[in-house]
């Protein structure tokens, strides 16, 4: 949620099926702590791009939008 915030994470994956299958361009995601609903953020999703794997989406997004605190 911290990098989400922050800005520094501005990307995130989801694999294609259940909930995740159906998000569309414009919905809203309310990413949250279930130990302490009050930190949240809400976020926009501005748009939706389908990768073949994980290693797929991090080349070609590159990881430090979807991973900022790894090396």
């Amino acid at each position: 949620i911290h990098p989400i915030r922050s800005g520094a994470k501005t990307v995130e994956g989801r694999i294609n099926s259940g909930a995740p299958s159906r998000f569309k361009v414009g919905d809203q995601l309310r990413f949250f702590y279930p130990q302490d609903e009050k930190d949240d953020v809400t976020c926009v999703i501005t748009k939706i791009e389908k990768f073949n794997g994980f290693k797929e989406m991090l080349e070609t997004t590159g990881f430090n939008k979807c991973i900022p605190e790894a090396r």
